[in-house]
């Protein structure tokens, strides 16, 4: 009877050990689709930060801070409201490199799409000085495209996002194998595909990435109220956000950075980390021929 006993709890211990470990190789992530919310009208944001860039020049302004959400392979997302003005592969917030790896510099970034879709990148490895070869980065086709519900229901062209709205997106990274776009309370399908963490990830920036010592991928368009927060995403917690609830109040002490983007540029003051953390954004521009971004105000 012992034995049968002890046979009977080493098995049940296996059925555990292989469950937990079935759980854990199930990539995190929301299923694709969603409940598409109303617009969100330009009267809730009568002020905000307008960059100025354009994806195939490397030319532009951007906001930059030293630091990362995580140096580490860790869950987080970026979230915030974007407005822009111009179809293109203009990067919203990116996490940098400071050195190139053996493989070339590396970033993970949130960028809309010229095409089809809005995605999460994966990892961009810069390759070779002669030209600029991503060497290794996500599949077209892999973080989207959105549920078609979006286009249904708001008339909305088939890349998911319009110009000259204001429309709310986050960028979930799960970890090496897998990330997520969310936009408008609509997840896109997540990405499987793992790649290397990237190392020496060393400062974060919107409206932009830095490519070595020049800009690559400026967006032009409006930012207002973005949150970096380590962790998962619930939908229910974007909605929250997108709603206008503070993240301090959603995700507490998860929340490594927060930024309303209402600090004029041109007065030479850093835009707030309102979160507390003190990761205070500076507004900067690719050279002197390039303005800094502008503060739009409520006419």
């Amino acid at each position: 009877m012992m034995h049968l006993i002890a046979t009977l709890r080493r098995g049940l211990m296996m059925l555990a050990f292989l469950s937990a470990a079935g759980a854990m190789a199930q990539p995190l992530g929301h299923a694709e689709g969603g409940v598409v919310q109303p617009p969100i009208p330009d009267s809730r944001f009568p002020s905000y930060v307008d960059f100025e860039g354009a994806w195939d020049r490397p030319n532009g302004n951007y906001a930059i801070v030293n630091g990362v959400v995580s140096t580490r392979e860790a869950p987080f997302f970026g979230a915030g409201f974007f407005r822009p003005r111009m179809r293109s592969w203009g990067a919203l917030v990116a996490w940098n490199s400071r050195e190139p790896n053996r493989y070339g510099q590396e970033y993970l970034l949130l960028t809309l799409s010229a095409g089809r879709e809005n995605y999460v990148t994966n990892l961009l490895h810069w390759v070779g000085l002669e030209h600029q070869h991503t060497a290794c980065c996500g599949i077209a086709g892999a973080y989207g495209p959105l549920n078609k519900a979006v286009s249904d229901t708001y008339g909305r062209t088939p890349s998911g996002y319009d110009l000259g709205v204001w429309q709310f997106i986050a960028g979930a990274v799960y970890g090496r194998c897998g990330r997520q776009v969310f936009v408008d309370g609509v997840w896109g399908k997540v990405s499987t595909e793992c790649k290397d963490w990237p190392t020496n990830l060393s400062y974060t920036t919107f409206g932009a990435y830095r490519e070595r010592a020049s800009l690559a991928h400026p967006y032009r368009g409006g930012l207002r109220d973005w949150a970096v927060v380590s962790g998962v995403p619930s939908t229910g917690e974007l909605v929250r956000m997108r709603n206008g609830e503070d993240p301090r109040a959603i995700w507490g002490a998860r929340v490594w950075g927060a930024w309303h983007f209402t600090t004029d540029p041109a007065s030479g003051a850093q835009e707030p980390d309102v979160s507390g953390g003190g990761h205070h954004l500076t507004y900067a521009a690719r050279n002197d021929s390039v303005a800094l971004p502008t503060l739009v105000k409520a006419r």
